[in-house]
């Protein structure tokens, strides 16, 4: 057995003590150990694992490997606050996410964590599969434009390894690129695809290596299948489609700008508009304050009551998150173009 003190284990668990165990399992049993384990039990009613005589002897199997182990309980507010969470405090630069109804094969931590080797590498994803799952389809990839229209590629057996453009459920990726989006709802729907779509659309490369074999349990209970609301769903689809509108994903002419923030800013983002001007036919900017774009008659402007109207929440075009998230620190005039160039 070898070692790594570079990657925290990160599992999000909700009412699923009945298939957590078999996660702690894999994790304990991988050929690359990592260096700590973090569990954030968001459960109804949470139990102490440690009290449980299996999970109590997993838990020292874990102390017998010298891997640090720590249970944390959640906020009840979705398993996007638990990743959050998680990368606050894991202690190493690397991350592996895993739902608590999958299994990891024992080699998995140390074939994902071979890429990182390359300092352009953001996230690698396993294939996450069904024991009956099919062959991966020719040309199928994780492209951010077919989000809506192709099944995602780690849901396939496969060999080799493939750059992707967002990643499901189960990856490795760095500590610190972007933060989770907490505004979701608790389904948290389409939380790891902005998640890992905002790594790579922060300069950084991810991989889907098929030779790394991760199973879904699919359980019918527990995790997000806890909570029964259509509405939730609903609310997280319309905020991933402003996500989708802040990147352009559809390569449209046209381009949508919520300004949703003060009147100093609305003065800096006219430094852009020129720019957003060689790179959109049309531009639509729904303003707080209209009146500083009185000399820009081309401009169909719109109000923010409108924008919420078609995204119900429209955290994803505020340019005050995007320059909290990003590690290093930007003018906000830089911080317009990232969001919006």
């Amino acid at each position: 057995m070898q070692t790594t003190r570079n990657i925290t284990v990160g599992i999000p668990t909700k009412n699923r003590y009945d298939t957590l165990d078999k996660t702690l399992l894999s994790i304990a049993f991988q050929t690359f150990s990592p260096h700590e384990v973090i569990i954030v039990d968001d459960s109804d009613k949470p139990i102490n694992i440690t009290t449980i005589p299996h999970y109590e002897y997993i838990l020292r199997v874990f102390d017998s490997k010298g891997i640090k182990w720590r249970v944390v309980f959640g906020k009840k507010q979705g398993q996007h606050h638990s990743h959050q969470l998680i990368q606050d405090q894991a202690e190493t630069e690397l991350i592996f996410r895993i739902d608590d109804d999958e299994v990891a094969e024992p080699d998995v931590l140390r074939k994902l964590s071979k890429h990182f080797s390359n300092e352009k590498i953001g996230a690698v994803g396993p294939s996450v599969i069904e024991p009956t799952a099919g062959k991966v389809p020719n040309g199928l990839r994780n492209r951010i434009t077919s989000i809506k229209t192709a099944p995602n590629m780690q849901w396939f057996r496969g060999e080799g390894q493939y750059d992707a453009e967002h990643l499901y459920s189960c990856f490795m990726y760095r500590k610190g690129i972007v933060n989770y989006d907490l505004n979701l709802s608790t389904v948290c729907h389409r939380e790891e695809t902005i998640f890992s779509h905002s790594i790579h659309k922060a300069g950084y490369n991810m991989l889907v290596d098929m030779d790394a074999t991760v199973y879904h349990f699919r359980n019918a209970g527990g995790g997000i299948r806890t909570f029964n609301d259509p509405l939730l769903w609903e609310h997280d689809e319309k905020i991933f489609n402003a996500y989708l509108s802040v990147w352009n994903v559809d390569n449209s002419s046209s381009k949508l700008v919520v300004l949703d923030c003060g009147l100093g800013d609305h003065w800096a983002f006219k430094n852009i508009l020129p720019d957003l001007r060689e790179k959109y036919k049309d531009i639509t900017i729904a303003a707080c304050f209209p009146d500083v774009f009185w000399d820009e008659p081309d401009l169909k402007l719109i109000s923010i009551a409108d924008a919420k109207q078609m995204f119900g929440d429209i955290t994803p075009f505020q340019v005050y998150k995007l320059l909290w998230d990003t590690p290093e620190k930007i003018h906000l005039i830089e911080g317009f173009k990232k969001l919006y160039l």
